[in-house]
């Protein structure tokens, strides 16, 4: 028996250790030399990223500025072409009230995605409070960008935003793995108790 448990840890160990969430984006932070974008009234700015397998985003963040603790959203969008496409998720978010720029988002996100090409958007939707500004300028932007001045509007391509984005992400295999090593380690410790 305790050779069978002593497996089960080891096997949580070891799959647990390959299965981390990591940046799939990260721009780096806007810089205080760059445009301010506006994000608030109905404003929203997006940024097109790819990602090279089936994945689950856990956390987005945007280098914001200047805001005042509102709330706003943060969505996940279709590729369509050199704009946002449809809706795929989204989620609110608050930021704090913040003088000087800082990461700002969601965590704890659970949202499964293909290998593909997709839009992130940080949005004021009508109901939202957010407002603030994004920071451009980011060390390494995102290549396609876009905005719109009003929620449901269409969208502008601009690829001089330069806004700073972080993406967290687990590849769907290591999730199922993780999942799975778990499972295991209770069955052993469950088969141990018997």
């Amino acid at each position: 028996m305790k050779i069978k448990s002593i497996l089960a840890v080891a096997a949580v160990l070891f799959f647990s250790s390959n299965s981390y969430a990591g940046f799939i984006v990260d721009t780096g932070p806007g810089s205080s030399s760059g445009t301010n974008w506006s994000l608030f009234s109905s404003q929203s700015l997006a940024a097109e990223f790819t990602v090279a397998s089936n994945t689950t985003i856990t956390d987005i963040e945007g280098w914001m500025a200047n805001t005042n603790g509102g709330t706003g959203t943060i969505a996940l969008y279709s590729d369509g072409g050199n704009l946002p496409g449809t809706e795929l998720f989204s989620s609110g978010f608050t930021s704090s009230t913040l003088s000087s720029a800082a990461w700002s988002g969601v965590s704890g996100l659970s949202w499964n995605v293909a290998a593909g090409t997709y839009w992130v958007a940080f949005e004021v939707r009508p109901g939202d409070a957010l407002e603030g500004a994004m920071p451009g300028a980011s060390a390494s932007p995102l290549l396609n960008e876009a905005f719109n001045t009003g929620y449901g509007t269409s969208w502008s391509e601009y690829d001089g935003l330069d806004i700073g984005v972080r993406i967290s992400a687990v590849p769907v295999p290591a999730a199922v793995w993780l999942f799975a090593s778990g499972l295991i380690g209770l069955i052993g410790v469950a088969r141990r108790k018997l």
